[in-house]
């Protein structure tokens, strides 16, 4: 049988700074305090190199958080892969915009030709999604989105 996920070795390497990351929360009777917050949110934007993050306590309201940063709205187009948790088509509708489904292959997630296909007159966003231990090729989204969008 071919393993759906493999887990199990990513958790293995992770598991002691998860087990304090736990304790910290668990001896604090579960507060999500403010300061923890901006804490995770100021390590997280060093992480990626960027300078803000913003935090928030579902997927869900990340994509709404995203169109409205965008602002994107009625009459904007955004790209999304067709094979994902509906949070993001929820998040593109919720803005009055128009999803635009891209289909995807295993190890193709959001591939730039298949983008160059669905491109339309409006897009304003295109939404990759790393799902499955795949992630998205964002250079080749990226260099995609400069030469159209």
């Amino acid at each position: 049988m071919i393993p759906f996920l493999r887990h199990q070795v990513g958790l293995r390497r992770a598991r002691p700074e998860l087990d304090a990351a736990y304790r910290r929360v668990m001896e604090s009777a579960g507060s999500c305090s403010a300061r923890r917050f901006e804490a995770f949110e100021a390590e997280y934007a060093a992480f990626c190199g960027t300078r803000h993050c913003v935090a928030s306590a579902t997927g869900s309201k990340r994509w709404s958080l995203s169109c409205g940063a965008w602002n994107i709205g009625a009459g904007d187009e955004g790209h999304r892969a067709l094979q994902h948790y509906i949070a993001t088509w929820l998040a593109v509708t919720a803005v009055d915009a128009t999803v635009v489904p891209v289909e995807r292959r295993r190890g193709a997630q959001h591939r730039s030709d298949r983008l160059m296909c669905a491109i339309t007159p409006r897009p304003k966003a295109i939404m990759p999604v790393h799902l499955y231990g795949e992630p998205a090729d964002m250079v080749a989204i990226m260099a995609w989105r400069r030469k159209h969008v």
